[in-house]
């Protein structure tokens, strides 16, 4: 069996779902946190310059290393059995991820402005992004029967990239810009993944990195 080692910052953020692809299938990975006052050295040594990258060490000691979070997470998906039964399911499942993150670019670039440019875009986050986004996938989730998953009653990489993205954004909001009254199908889904059994030590620990490292990250 394959091993992996995924490279981040000391904060979760874009190995989540990765992270939750591993522990679901019950793969061995270890997490190698790089602190900010490493990462001007450690970038000329990466993929891209950028992270998360990761390092799947094979049974034959070869090694493969690839970088981009969101090529990580499908090569996951594909490997495990995580995005369905056939290429329009697994098309599906990628276009349901597309859509989730393209609302989470914009939550987080809103960090990148400042004053008023800051505002309206916090503004239009919650008053028309947000709408939108539960708009669609509580009827997507309501045609599936409003069990919490995308596709039958089946773990897929879009329950673990939604689920993380809307807790992270809970958490870095401060408020419940997600919940079972505002979007009570979306909100099943994160409660189907934030109570299987693989993950509990997990959420246990970033739920308090995240809260540890937001105050001061997302001024």
């Amino acid at each position: 069996m394959s091993t992996f080692e995924l490279s981040y910052f000391e904060m979760p953020g874009r190995a989540e779902t990765a992270k939750l692809i591993l522990l679901h299938a019950g793969v061995p990975y270890e997490s190698k946190d790089v602190k900010w006052s490493e990462w001007e050295k450690v970038q000329t040594t990466v993929p891209f310059g950028q992270l998360p990258y990761m390092v799947e060490k094979k049974e034959d000691g070869k090694k493969f290393i690839l970088g981009e979070s969101h090529a990580i997470e499908r090569y996951l998906a594909r490997k495990y059995g995580y995005l369905g039964k056939d290429l329009e399911e697994a098309a599906f499942l990628e276009s349901i991820c597309d859509n989730g993150n393209a609302m989470s670019e914009k939550f987080f670039g809103r960090f990148a402005l400042e004053g008023e440019a800051k505002e309206k875009a916090a503004e239009n986050f919650l008053q028309v992004v947000v709408p939108k986004y539960i708009k669609y996938h509580e009827e997507i989730l309501n045609k599936n029967g409003n069990n919490g998953f995308y596709l039958r009653d089946e773990f897929t990489l879009a329950e673990f990239l939604n689920a993380q993205m809307i807790r992270i954004i809970n958490l870095l909001s401060g408020e419940e810009v997600f919940s079972a009254s505002k979007s009570p199908a979306l909100w099943k889904l994160v409660q189907n993944v934030r109570s299987h059994p693989s993950f509990t030590s997990y959420f246990k620990d970033t739920d308090a990195k995240l809260e540890e490292h937001s105050k001061s990250f997302f001024k």
